[in-house]
């Protein structure tokens, strides 16, 4: 479990991240993906990046993942899937 925001703060750190329009025909017109700022590659298995401000807020990000085993997966013995 990630002890906010100090283990964020480290993750975040480690790797920064940016947020691009996709350039693949694959994606519907205006999608976002994120990507890797230091090498540049985009972030396996994403299906979706949506981004949100509120009024006086920070912007959030959140990406969907498709956990299909290949670009995402599960690691360890208690991950919760069957």
């Amino acid at each position: 479990m990630l002890e906010y925001p100090n283990e964020i703060a480290r993750l975040l750190s480690e790797r920064t991240l940016v947020i691009k329009p996709a350039r693949s025909t694959v994606c519907t017109p205006n999608a976002l993906v994120l990507h890797d700022a230091v090498s540049g590659e985009v972030l396996g298995g994403q299906c979706s990046v949506e981004i949100r401000q509120l009024p006086g807020e920070l912007a959030t990000a959140t990406v969907t993942l498709v956990v299909d085993g290949r670009y995402v997966r599960i690691e360890g013995a208690d991950h919760g899937a069957p």
